[in-house]
Order: structure tokens, then C-alpha cells, then sequence
């Protein structure tokens, strides 16, 4: 057998390596017999697992939270756009979050399903279901009189 020739002198072999460290965590067989479908490392590692997990494991002294408070949720929307004149101003999910929010968009409240769910009184708690899920923020005095996304939980 021929020899082939290298661009670069030989290697060394390594024993450790030397690039970076893996994170690894223990994972209950309970989850594959419990419906866990995804078992990426990915979901497993989050914050959000390990609380989950940690409050599953707790057996009492805890209640849904609809048990504890009013939790409301527009239907999707279903509006007419109009110009800033003849319109009610409208906020995204993501716009919400802005210290002093700037609309982009006017609805026309004849032609805009649920509307009195789409508006919010200070001191709502507003949390996303979309995009970056459980993001909270409480509704301030910018956010009266003003349409705010279905993609909004609304926590009483």
C-alpha cells in the first residue's frame, strides 16, 4: 500500500481535549414513560425545565394559577388597518415592552373583533405566548386607550 503525502507534519494524538467542556445533566426514565416527546439536550438543560421539573417533583402546596387569579386571552385578532387619523392606536406583543411605546398601526374599532378584551387597565400583567414565551410586563398608564395583541395573556 502506497504512502500518501501531507501538507502538514503528523499530529500528535490527544488524550483530553481541549476546546471546551460539555454540559451534561441526569435525566429521569419517568420523563420517556411520563409523554416527554423531545429529549434534546437543548430543552433539558434550560432554566425553564429544571423549574418545571423541580416544581413537578414537589407534591403539595401548589395550585394552577387560574385557581388563584383571572387569566384572559383575546381571540385572534381580526381588524381592519386605517390611517393614524381615523383609527385607535395598536401595540404588538413586542412593542409592549418598550419604556415608552410608539404605534405603528391604527385599527378601526367598527371592523375589530373583541375589542373591549383588547384593551388593558394599568396593572395588568401582560405575558407572551409567542416569540419569547412567559417574557411579563405590567401594563402602565402608555397602554390605556390603546389596542394591545392577542398574543398577550392578561393576568389579573
Amino acid at each position: 500500500m502506497a504512502v500518501r503525502a501531507r501538507l502538514t507534519a503528523p499530529r500528535e494524538n490527544r488524550i483530553d481535549w481541549p476546546w471546551h467542556t460539555a454540559d451534561a445533566v441526569s435525566v429521569s426514565a419517568s420523563l420517556l414513560v411520563g409523554g416527554a416527546r423531545r429529549m434534546e439536550a437543548e430543552g433539558l438543560l434550560a432554566p425553564g425545565f429544571r423549574t418545571r421539573t423541580a416544581i413537578q417533583a414537589k407534591p403539595q402546596g401548589w395550585v394552577p394559577l387560574k385557581d388563584v387569579t383571572q387569566i384572559s386571552l383575546p381571540p385572534r385578532l381580526k381588524g381592519v388597518e386605517v390611517g393614524r387619523d381615523f383609527g385607535t392606536a395598536f401595540l404588538t406583543a413586542s412593542q409592549v415592552f418598550d419604556l415608552r411605546p410608539l404605534p405603528r398601526k391604527w385599527l378601526s374599532l367598527g371592523h375589530t373583533d373583541a375589542v373591549s378584551q383588547r384593551f388593558v387597565a394599568p396593572g395588568t400583567i401582560l405575558v407572551t405566548r409567542s416569540g419569547t414565551v412567559g417574557r411579563a410586563t405590567l401594563a402602565r398608564n402608555s397602554l390605556k386607550n390603546v389596542l394591545v395583541s392577542d398574543d398577550l395573556l392578561r393576568v389579573d
